[in-house]
């Protein structure tokens, strides 16, 4: 055969393999669509409406308050990886999409998995979870604030890292990555306007180092401070353990028109005095938590007289008769606050000393008083000491302030702890049964109890 009779050969051979291929790959092809028509078939999931199913999806997320991590082996990104019929429901479900929890250090490529995350959330309101060691990637950030009109709740976590801690974190990261990294209150990386945000929680956990076994905080004040003028929808802002120190030489002009629950930690909530100063207009705050230990009664007083809050609920923590300059170390101090919110419907003191509350409740019982007229729930947590002083006297005064107050009260719970304690004698029990019965819920409660007693 001749060479030009041989290439027209393997021309014809080429043409018949690719059609012989072209049909392999059709049959290839069509036995995928088989299996997909099985597997509808035999999948209830696939067989269900597009709602329902969803809702199945949904169900499996973590419960409600907490956040997907978004991690190849979680939650909802596993559902991508099942089946088409699966990865179709997920990619229809923009609810899947909405909640998610990212952790620092983080992946290289995290920017571009998070930025098809937030895309298949399309514009449904997003709910945030940064928790991190204080850094925050910059290709993070940009894609996070890209969709700050949509975020609706941010939760931001610090976490100590110790000393040897750091510098294995630090030996991990590479340069180029470390340049990558700004702080997470680098005021540059906030967006301009944060304005469906309506639930804002920033806390640190303390650190603690064998240099100083003193616990000090993380997180300043002034830090976040931007973020609160920047939300000014805010409904309910919860800051725990920050600090006031290196504060700017002016303060902010905060108004918040809808914040209506505003709290403070426990631990070392120095940032108190600080957020109440800047805030100037508070129409809607309804619930009001804070910690005597650290605010002075000048700086609440002020608080209340300036913004004119129509409270209802207000937590005082630390009531422990705690001295210091200008802090709540008094019932006297603790009288002026609760004359300032005069329609208050729920106290609740955290810690109070026996001095305070034997106090609180003769105001409350004497028929000329006028402190609080329209309270119904009354919360008194006792220290360990006031258990110590604690007499006949006390249960008397809490007697006569429910009988007094009975057509306003309606719950009403003593809580003693670290401590054996004198209990109400038998006639001041069957009194205290009496109003109970009324309709009156009451509940005294030791360290060693396991049941409430009315």
């Amino acid at each position: 055969m001749t060479i030009e009779t041989l290439h027209t050969r393997i021309a014809q051979l080429d043409a018949q393999i690719g059609l012989q291929e072209q049909l392999l790959q059709n049959l290839k092809n069509d036995r995928i669509l088989a299996r997909r028509e099985l597997n509808a078939a035999l999948d209830p999931i696939a067989r269900l409406p597009l709602e329902i199913s969803s809702e199945i999806f949904l169900q499996v997320l973590p419960s409600r308050d907490r956040f997907a991590e978004v991690r190849a082996n979680a939650m909802p990104m596993l559902f991508l990886s099942i089946c088409n019929s699966w990865t179709r429901i997920a990619l229809a479900t923009p609810e899947l999409w909405c909640t998610l929890k990212i952790s620092f250090p983080c992946a290289k490529g995290l920017p571009n998995v998070l930025s098809s995350w937030l895309e298949r959330a399309r514009s449904r309101p997003l709910s945030i979870l940064l928790h991190c060691h204080g850094m925050l990637d910059c290709d993070v950030a940009k894609v996070i604030w890209a969709h700050g009109e949509q975020l609706k709740q941010l939760e931001i976590i610090i976490d100590p890292i110790a000393d040897a801690e750091e510098e294995d974190c630090e030996d991990s990261v590479s340069e180029a990555s470390k340049e990558g990294r700004i702080k997470l209150w680098d005021h540059s990386s906030y967006p301009d306007s944060l304005p469906a945000l309506e639930k804002l929680s920033i806390s640190s956990r303390p650190l603690q180092t064998m240099y100083d076994p003193e616990s000090v905080p993380l997180l300043f004040y002034p830090h976040f401070a931007h973020l609160l003028l920047v939300s000014f929808n805010l409904v309910e802002c919860q800051l725990e353990y920050l600090e006031t120190s290196y504060r700017p030489p002016h303060t902010l002009d905060l108004n918040l028109p809808k914040l209506r629950r505003l709290m403070f930690g426990e631990e070392h909530a120095n940032s108190d005095d600080a957020v109440l100063l800047d805030l100037h207009s508070l129409p809607s705050l309804e619930t009001l938590s804070v910690s005597c230990r650290e605010i002075s009664t000048d700086a609440l007083v002020s608080f209340f007289r300036r913004c004119s809050p129509p409270l209802r609920e207000l937590v005082l923590g630390h009531t422990d008769g705690f001295e210091g300059p200008g802090k709540l170390s008094t019932f006297d101090d603790v009288a002026d606050c609760l004359a300032a919110v005069p329609d208050l419907r729920h106290l609740e003191l955290w810690w109070a000393s026996y001095q305070m509350a034997t106090h609180l409740l003769r105001e409350l019982g004497e028929s000329s008083a006028s402190l609080v007229p329209h309270l119904s729930t009354l919360i008194l947590h006792l220290e360990s000491q006031a258990a110590r002083d604690m007499t006949q006297l006390f249960w008397s005064r809490l007697y006569m302030a429910l009988l007094f107050r009975r057509t306003q009260f309606r719950v009403v719970r003593v809580h003693i702890y670290y401590g054996m304690y004198e209990p109400p004698s038998a006639d001041t029990v069957a009194a205290l049964r009496e109003l109970a019965d009324n309709g009156m819920q009451i509940y005294i409660t030791g360290v060693l109890d396991t049941e409430p007693k009315a």
